[in-house]
């Protein structure tokens, strides 16, 4: 009896002390859930008082790393009702989970393992590789639609989530290419269900070893990684977070503090808000292959709802500089207390500011600079949560607050040149073509990083329809742009697709192939206006640039 006293207390001891140092704020809420079970359970997607979830098989029990997928009704730490395996086609022989809900277009993404235990022996195979079937649901259950267009014979693909915000789908593989094991990638959606090449998303996300469970909410993107510890002995997953937009810039993903993360697996995020939910771990359990769920309400957001990140980059008489090279500092207003900031590829990267502080760039006092104001920010949308600033280094007596952007005059020649050059060719071809008068095609535009074509945008290229369908002799040119945010390769593809985009939809409106002569991106190139890299703009004037134009040939 004794014996077993104390080696309780000696398991126990450096989890008790742990837990006194992540649960400083009471108003935490962090509890296993009551699944009155002894297999092992991992949480997944949360909807309308349902969690859904996926544990061991039973007749494998809880050694078996095969699992079923189920749902339970939820009253946070409470499972009101027993396990509901999904029946219908949803479970097989294989190993089922996570699973995922795109309920935009209302498909259901299930990972699952290529091979049963039996066919995995037969080949002698030592890892399962992982692949996607895609379902739907319906009144009568989930109906089988078809394989993942992205799986592969060879590696393995999985773990889809798709982000509401951004439309990008991320997954999890192993693919040639990849920085370490599993790594994340992302990919999008044409308008035709295919997928554009994926994107790795590189060192500042991936690790030499795995990062897998990715989950997007709010424009944030969540993951689990064995990689990215401080002590390299260490091989369970950790959470951590990063803004979608910030990923374009070289935002570096964040460490979820407790009670979240712990020393052991911590991963499988189920949002019921952002702040509350569920997260799977084993950190009370002897066996590392036995996790449990928890309830989790932290008060508060991981992101803070009152939080943004800010990128500031610098421009001169010369064009962008090197912000770096004038060592501001970056404090809130009257304080004096440097703000840590990270410098990336196009000046300082700052994180988790709050909205409505009026903060400073602060020069050195032998520096010919004087402070520069910025500030104070509010955001409209979960979209600004990643805002680009840009200031002005030029000697004044005056701290400068957002000053007029520099215009680029090669830019503006350069466009005032296209412009005059489709404007003539325009007039041309309404002489010839009497039939052209009775439209005028005018330029449409799209939302920020995105190809797909909105509702204005078609109603306008339905009057184009009529007239290229009555006017069979008319060729056309579609020229698509982006605006500069962004890199340049990434501006480039997106304006592809864009063009793409378009040239689709006028064909299956019933326009003739051979009267599209050229669908062309043109990415951030041919900017209308002075928002160039590095000079601060309104949406309304980035949107001017997010454009599709059209040249009409006879």
């Amino acid at each position: 009896m004794n014996y077993y006293l104390r080696l309780l207390v000696i398991l126990t001891f450096p989890f008790t002390v742990l837990s006194q140092d992540l649960y400083q704020d009471t108003s935490i809420v962090f509890e296993k859930i009551d699944a009155r079970s002894n297999l092992s359970e991992i949480s997944n997607h949360y909807d309308d008082g349902y969690l859904y979830v996926y544990r061991n098989k039973p007749f494998y029990k809880i050694r078996s790393k095969y699992y079923d997928i189920y749902k339970i009704e939820m009253n946070k730490a409470e499972a009101r009702s027993k396990f509901m395996l999904l029946k219908n086609v949803l479970n097989t022989p294989f190993n089922e989970g996570p699973i995922f809900f795109d309920k935009p277009r209302n498909l259901v993404y299930v990972t699952r393992n290529k091979y049963t235990r039996r066919q995995l022996r037969k080949l002698n195979l030592g890892l399962n590789p992982l692949e996607v079937d895609v379902y739907r649901q319906t009144s009568l259950g989930f109906e089988y639609i078809e394989k993942f267009k992205l799986n592969d014979d060879v590696y393995s693909v999985g773990h889809v989530t798709v982000s509401e915000k951004t439309n990008r789908l991320y997954f999890s593989s192993n693919q040639e290419g990849t920085v370490g094991d599993q790594d994340l990638f992302y990919t999008t959606m044409n308008e035709d269900g295919s997928f554009k090449e994926p994107i790795n998303l590189g060192k500042a996300i991936n690790t030499k070893k795995d990062e897998a469970f990715p989950k997007v909410y709010n424009g944030i993107l969540y993951f689990s990684s064995k990689g990215k510890h401080k002590s390299r002995s260490r091989n369970d997953w950790d959470l951590y977070y990063v803004t979608e937009e910030g990923l374009l810039y070289g935002e570096k993903p964040k460490h979820i503090s407790g009670p979240l993360n712990s020393d052991y697996d911590d991963f499988g995020l189920a949002f019921i808000s952002d702040k509350e939910g569920y997260v799977t771990s084993n950190r009370n359990e002897k066996e590392d292959y036995n996790h449990d769920i928890y309830y989790f309400d932290l008060s508060k957001p991981i992101f803070g709802n009152n939080q943004f990140n800010l990128l500031i980059t610098a421009t001169s008489d010369k064009g962008i500089s090197n912000l770096k090279a004038y060592r501001p500092r970056l404090v809130a207003k009257n304080q004096t207390k440097s703000i840590k900031k990270n410098t990336v590829k196009k000046g300082y990267l700052v994180e988790k500011l709050e909205e409505g502080v009026e903060y400073e760039l602060v020069f050195p006092s032998n520096s010919k600079f004087k402070n520069i104001a910025l500030g104070p920010y509010s955001k409209k949308d979960l979209s600004d949560v990643f805002i680009i600033d840009s200031v002005n280094l030029e000697l004044n007596e005056k701290p400068i607050v957002k000053k007029e952007p520099i215009i680029e005059k090669d830019t503006i020649v350069e466009v005032k040149k296209v412009d005059e050059k489709i404007t003539a060719r325009i007039e041309e071809i309404k002489k010839l073509e009497p039939k052209a008068l009775q439209i005028d095609f005018k330029n449409i535009y799209f939302d920020l990083n995105s190809a797909e074509i909105r509702p204005r945008a078609a109603a306008e290229l339905s009057k184009m329809v009529e007239t290229l369908k009555a006017n069979k002799k008319l060729k056309l040119k579609i020229w698509a742009h982006t605006d500069s945010r962004a890199t340049t390769v990434y501006n480039q593809n997106l304006s592809n697709e864009r063009a793409l985009s378009v040239k689709d939809y006028l064909i299956s409106k019933g326009v003739q192939k051979n009267q599209i002569i050229e669908a062309k991106g043109f990415g951030e190139s041919k900017i209308i206006n002075a928002c160039i890299d590095g000079v601060y703009c309104e949406e309304e004037q980035h949107q001017m640039n997010r454009r599709v134009e059209f040249v009409i040939l006879n």
